[in-house]
Order: structure tokens, then sequence, then C-alpha cells
């Protein structure tokens, strides 16, 4: 996976996606939104 310049591992996006979970449940604008302040420039999740 790739964060702009900076490749992220599978493992590091899943412990962001799940911390994130923890302020936002589901995968809405929201969710979307804060994954985009921790990965900026990962598209999908």
């Amino acid at each position: 996976m790739r964060d702009g310049q900076q490749r992220v591992s599978r493992q590091e996006y899943v412990v962001c996606h799940e911390l994130v979970h923890l302020r936002v449940p589901e995968h809405g604008q929201g969710w979307q939104a804060l994954m985009g302040v921790y990965l900026p420039g990962l598209r999908g999740g």
C-alpha cells in the first residue's frame, strides 16, 4: 500500500484502521477523513 511517497505496511494500515474505529464506528465520510489525517493520499479502506 502507498501513502503518497511513503510505503505503508499492511500491518500499519490495519492498526491505523482499527484505531480510527475507536472514534468513528462506520466507514463513512468522517472515518475516511480521519484516515486521511493519519494516512494522507491513501485510497480505499
